[in-house]
């Protein structure tokens, strides 16, 4: 027995809220998801920047112990032989002059 347009619309009307639920579910799905890729990259990013900031604090580190150990070697050179190490800082003023000039 064929459908009466009531039905007809009544049906449609059904087919219609039942894909406004799906759609409704499915945008609901594909939000959580993407908040927890979010999440998961917001917590990669912090675990990356708190290794990166403490690979910068072991270099700052290192920096200051090689400052400080070439100012004693260099206040030590200086007592011994001041010559010397004049004539050396002269030199190495010289080549960073000449590297300076030639950019």
């Amino acid at each position: 027995m064929p459908m009466s347009t009531s039905d007809t619309v009544s049906t449609s009307r059904a087919d219609n809220e039942a894909l406004k639920g799906k759609v409704t579910n499915l945008a609901s799905d594909v939000a959580e998801r993407a908040a927890e890729e979010f999440e998961r990259a917001a917590s990669r990013i912090e675990d990356a920047a708190k290794r990166a900031s403490a690979r910068g604090q072991q270099a700052s580190e290192n920096f200051q112990e090689v400052a400080s150990n070439f100012r004693g070697a260099f206040d030590k050179s200086l007592q011994e032989q001041p010559v010397a190490t004049i004539a050396a800082v002269a030199g190495v003023a010289f080549i960073l002059g000449a590297l300076w000039k030639s950019r």
